[in-house]
């Protein structure tokens, strides 16, 4: 019994009967249980039985398998998850799942990579991962633009003026850029 995407599965006589017959006219074929869900995924015992128009009855134990075959589905936010720290400070992974949707027919879990916690001390350009995971193993995936800018400080000089820091992590931008504008277009 596969289930649908509401989580639904539905057993008839005809997916179980293999050919009942009776020399005492038709045959009336019932199940025991018809109707499943996501709480009965896995191997389930019903009970078979065909009863003749005199009324004999039969009976037999069958095993069938619930199956779930839907993948959850993960959506991310576009737009990327830009952070700047000065240098020689650090950045430690927020809990970020609060901002993807997931849904799925029979729930899941959602694990983000990097996982919250995870300490940065450098800049970073790359991803987040999402997965969901439900009970079937089934899993659906998405995945957000990570960016996380390293800015140096003015510090004085020798001489008396001010230098910059850390200038080869430093970039020169139009007024008025937006920072995910910068982390997408001059960051690498």
């Amino acid at each position: 019994v596969i289930l649908n995407k509401n989580g639904r599965g539905r057993l008839t006589t005809a997916m179980v009967d293999d050919g009942t017959a009776s020399s005492c006219g038709p045959v009336v074929l019932k199940l025991s249980e018809c109707d499943f869900s996501c709480a009965d995924i896995g191997e389930q015992k019903i009970t078979f039985t065909a009863v003749d128009a005199v009324g004999t009855k039969a009976s037999t134990e069958v095993t069938i398998r619930v199956v779930d075959q839907t993948k959850p589905k993960v959506t991310v936010p576009q737009q990327p998850y830009v952070k700047v720290i000065r240098r020689g400070d650090t950045f430690v992974m927020p809990d970020l799942r609060n901002r993807v949707t997931a849904s799925d027919n029979c729930g899941f879990e959602l694990h983000q990579c990097p996982e919250p916690g995870k300490v940065f001390r450098k800049a970073h350009n790359g991803w987040i991962e999402f997965e969901a995971k439900d009970p079937s193993g089934n899993v659906g995936k998405g995945k957000m633009r990570f960016r996380l800018l390293v800015v140096g400080c003015r510090k004085p000089a020798k001489n008396g003026r001010e230098e910059l820091e850390g200038s080869e992590s430093l970039v020169t931008v139009p007024w008025n850029t937006p920072l995910p504008k910068i982390a997408s277009d001059y960051v690498y």
